[in-house]
């Protein structure tokens, strides 16, 4: 078979120098439609992204709450924060520095998760935070009922 036969009849009548070119650029559009990757479809679901800003509103509305119990308890002086990044922003900046500090870390891992929001480890990880929030703000919310009941733990 010949290398040519893919080119139209008309490039054959072509000179020899010319046939070289107009095939290369035939092989180059070839390779270019075959090796171009599909684009990726964005999320057509308008719910997914409803979702996922509810579920970032959650996380950040349970960050500011396990900031407030956590001042509560620092600040009575009934414990010491036990995060050595945040105990450092205490210590430096008062209850001022460590609301800072909790704010812009908090806000900052809301704003990745939102800008990876098309993966499914994103999506996990909102759900993951969410629950280890809620369990923080739990706990922390029991030990101040317990400390203003201390009948109830016997």
């Amino acid at each position: 078979m010949d290398d040519n036969a893919y080119l139209p009849s008309v490039v054959h009548a072509r000179a020899p120098m010319q046939r070289y070119r107009i095939r290369r650029e035939v092989e180059y559009r070839y390779t270019l439609k075959k090796k171009t990757p599909p684009e990726k479809p964005k999320s057509s679901d308008p719910h997914q992204n409803t979702t996922h800003i509810v579920a970032l509103a959650i996380v950040w509305s349970l960050g500011m709450l396990d900031l407030g119990l956590t001042a509560l308890w620092i600040g009575g002086g009934e414990i010491e924060e036990g995060n050595p990044i945040m105990h450092a922003a205490y210590e430096l900046g008062g209850i001022t520095g460590f609301a800072l500090l909790k704010i812009a870390i908090t806000s900052a891992c809301c704003w990745v998760l939102w800008v990876g929001r098309d993966h499914l480890l994103a999506r996990l990880a909102a759900l993951c935070s969410i629950a280890l929030y809620t369990s923080v703000n739990t706990l922390q919310i029991l030990m101040i009922y317990l400390s203003n009941n201390p009948q109830l733990l016997g």
